[in-house]
């Protein structure tokens, strides 16, 4: 399988609504767990998600607590 979305870049995730960020994060960890699944290399995968993930995480307010 393909990966189902790409990394973003910075602008890309700064327009992003907030729902379309949330399907986002939700699209990524599932490519990352496929990927995982079927004995793929993660690498890209993983830094997808945490590229989306830490953006929805800045925009709650929560990634700056977490550090």
């Amino acid at each position: 399988m393909l990966n189902l979305i790409r990394m973003p870049t910075k602008d890309e995730l700064a327009k992003l609504p907030s729902t379309e960020l949330w399907d986002c994060v939700q699209v990524a960890f599932y490519q990352w767990q496929e990927a995982k699944r079927q004995g793929r290399d993660t690498n890209e995968s993983e830094k997808i998600f945490e590229a989306y993930d830490y953006e929805h995480l800045r925009r709650l307010g929560r990634f700056e607590k977490l550090l």
